[in-house]
């Protein structure tokens, strides 16, 4: 079971994930999607608060990169998911998407032999890789 996506893991996406380190990791093309999946997210949560002072304030804060105003988002935006099911649902989606694309991306270089659902992964960085293949999957090269 996956953990759940609270508000604490949307603030932590939409300001913190897009690092230094992790647009080395990704790779430009893949770096420039998260982005642009990241800054919707982040518009998607000033969008909500613009005009609320305090909520403001901790929006710069977060993306300046306050650890303070971080934890001021996430305490701020839980209230409003919860009582917003819609809006809750669709930041979670892409705040999932987000995730998906960076996971998705830290694995290739690996491949994943299948065999009716079973899977062995192997190390190997100049493998080909196959995503979201169904049935048996032989490979060689």
């Amino acid at each position: 079971m996956t953990d759940p996506i609270t508000a604490t893991v949307i603030a932590s996406i939409a300001f913190k994930a897009l690092t230094e380190t992790l647009s080395k990791k990704l790779g430009e093309t893949v770096y420039l999607q998260v982005s642009k999946q990241v800054k919707k997210l982040r518009s998607l949560i000033a969008k909500r608060f613009t005009g609320n002072t305090k909520a403001e304030l901790a929006l710069a804060k977060a993306e300046n990169g306050s650890d303070e105003g971080l934890a001021e988002v996430a305490k701020i935006l839980q209230p409003v998911i919860d009582a917003d099911p819609e809006y809750g649902k669709e930041l979670r989606t892409l705040t999932q998407e987000i995730q998906q694309q960076i996971n998705i991306d830290n694995s290739q270089g690996k491949s994943i032999c299948i065999n009716n659902g079973s899977g062995t992964l192997i190390n190997n960085p100049e493998a080909p890789v196959f995503q979201e293949v169904k049935g048996n999957v032989n490979i060689s090269y």
